[in-house]
């Protein structure tokens, strides 16, 4: 590892950087020079280049920033204006977030409603997949299988040039399934629409896992692993499903997205920004 790896945290610079902290933090900076010039100038002039040089490479330099500043920032009355981007999200709050979180008293997983609403075993799924070919390699190094991404890829080009509310409600006949727009003018699929285990799905999301179950049941993997499944597959993607742009792993900034109980990186589009996979 070289010195500048060890020095830099990428999570918290470049695109990751949140700029309300780093104002925060060189605010600070700027306070304790001042009051070190009223000792010593030289030493003033020390703490401000040191103080700069943390924040340009590591993003703060007030130690615990990335865990205080979300929970501060939940406080507040305002936002600071970071776009929300979730794969999911519950009628209630809109983020896909932890049990204690999601105002849904129920407790259920907006994801797994979104697919079935009946729990399935995690190693059961897991090995479902495993037996069709689905999944590939060690268990410590899982990918997905090359045959099956390109036949899910070209599936979900099918999908997206279709009507994607109806090929939901044809994954899930036993859910009514609705477009609608929130407030903030994002469309979203909605899946059991006024039902307990309401949840809504992004468009990519609802492209992502039809086209995945439908080429899950070509392998001959069984419809209640199929559903639960494709939520979980979404992160094997490479390609976005609603423009086939590059995806990559993101981190949501300190002081807006998920908050300090949220997950920590999103999978999401570098063209369009939809987002198809949290954890």
């Amino acid at each position: 590892m070289s010195l500048r790896d060890r020095l830099v945290r990428e999570e918290y610079v470049g695109a990751n950087r949140c700029w309300p902290c780093a104002a925060l933090n060189g605010a600070i900076v700027a306070a304790v020079a001042l009051a070190l010039a009223l000792v010593w100038t030289p030493l003033a002039v020390l703490a401000a280049v040191l103080g700069g040089l943390a924040i340009a490479y590591r993003g703060y330099v007030v130690p615990g920033t990335p865990r205080f500043a979300p929970r501060l920032a939940k406080r507040l009355p305002f936002s600071f204006g970071h776009p929300e981007r979730t794969p999911t999200r519950s009628p209630t709050d809109g983020a896909d977030r932890g049990p204690d979180e999601r105002g849904d008293e129920s407790g259920a997983d907006p994801e797994a409603a979104a697919t079935d609403p009946d729990s399935t075993d995690g190693d059961a799924v897991f090995d479902a997949l495993r037996d069709a070919g689905v999944l590939v390699g060690s268990d410590a190094d899982v990918e997905l299988d090359g045959a099956f991404r390109t036949a899910w890829r070209e599936r979900m080009r099918d999908v997206r040039a279709g009507d994607v509310v109806a090929a939901v409600g044809e994954m899930r006949p036993d859910a009514a399934v609705e477009r609608q727009i929130d407030e903030s003018g994002d469309e979203w699929v909605v899946v059991g629409a006024g039902t307990p285990d309401e949840s809504w799905l992004a468009p990519a999301v609802a492209v992502a896992d039809v086209a995945a179950v439908e080429v899950l049941a070509a392998y001959g993997v069984p419809r209640e692993s199929a559903l639960p499944a494709a939520s979980a597959l979404r992160a094997f993607l490479e390609r976005c499903p609603s423009c086939d742009g590059d995806l990559a792993w993101e981190t949501e900034g300190c002081c807006g997205g998920y908050g300090p109980d949220g997950p920590d990186r999103l999978l999401a589009c570098q063209t369009c920004g939809a987002a198809v996979f949290a954890e």
